[in-house]
């Protein structure tokens, strides 16, 4: 919520200021920042109406998340969602490529034209470089860094995280709301590297369910084998409006997955007054207790 909501403001301004929920959270020291292509293009009215597509234009960029640090020495990197995954959501078409290692199978070219974009900026000095080399860079002890995505922010983390293994950075992830990001052979590399993840997606959500099919290679796209569903409820008697965007949500996320951190994050965003997470916020209508 934090990435999404420090950029969301102004996203062609790739270093916003921190949002002060980041250091009350514990991590304190700002590390730097990640950008990406912009997300979404209009592509006319055919059965791909809206797709990805992305430019290494310097116009076209835009913040896609932060990367800090705790007194513990612990280490996240922040890759945020988009509001715009829904109506993606419903085009029929989709198409994969070659992922760069020739034994990694395919994945979805929209989001790996976007994650090809994805640069780290240091705040340390220094220009941006590739997003995995940048937090190789870093020189962290294994385990230290932890990269977390929500929605679109998934995809990409999936991605990031499966380079830093490829380069001998291994970190772990922990994803929401995932699309599918490759077919079954992606998904069989992906597992082979043993990273360390957590895949959280809700049984209502219709994101997590596409894409389904290329129609060019004739290749079902795969879920991660790891994933865990959310009951209806989270299992604790949630209930959540019964809207798509209300499944797809990370604050409904959050109240599915642990009703006192909801409860907790919701009595900052009234304290602070952070209209996205209140405006979602409303699609949590009961947490059980």
């Amino acid at each position: 919520m934090y990435g999404f909501d420090m950029c969301a403001g102004m996203p062609s301004n790739l270093a916003p200021v921190p949002d002060a929920r980041i250091a009350a959270a514990g991590f304190n020291v700002l590390v730097g920042y990640l950008s990406a292509s912009d997300a979404i293009l209009v592509s006319g009215s055919g059965l791909r109406s809206r797709m990805f597509g992305s430019s290494d234009a310097v116009a076209n960029r835009v913040c896609y998340g932060y990367v800090a640090s705790n007194a513990a020495g612990q280490y996240v990197a922040v890759i945020r969602g988009t509001h715009g995954l829904l109506e993606w959501a419903d085009d029929l078409d989709f198409l994969m490529m070659q992922h760069p290692n020739p034994n990694a199978g395919l994945v979805d070219q929209g989001f790996w034209s976007i994650y090809r974009t994805m640069l780290f900026h240091p705040l340390n000095g220094g220009g941006p470089v590739q997003a995995a080399q940048g937090l190789g860079n870093l020189n962290l002890p294994a385990g230290a860094l932890m990269v977390l995505g929500h929605s679109l922010g998934s995809a990409l983390a999936t991605y990031l995280t499966l380079d830093l293994a490829l380069q001998g950075t291994p970190a772990r992830g922990c994803y929401f709301a995932s699309p599918h990001t490759g077919n079954q052979r992606f998904v069989d590399f992906f597992e082979g590297m043993n990273i360390n993840y957590d895949l959280w997606n809700y049984v209502q959500d219709k994101v997590p369910t596409v894409p389904k099919r290329d129609l060019l290679h004739f290749s079902d796209y795969k879920p991660l084998r790891q994933e865990k569903t959310i009951p209806v409820d989270g299992g604790v008697g949630v209930s959540i409006d019964n809207t798509l965007p209300c499944f797809h949500h990370l604050i409904c996320y959050t109240a599915l997955l642990d009703p006192a951190t909801y409860k907790a994050a919701l009595a900052d965003a009234v304290l602070r007054q952070v209209p996205d997470d209140l405006n979602c916020a409303q699609c949590v209508l009961s947490t059980g207790s």
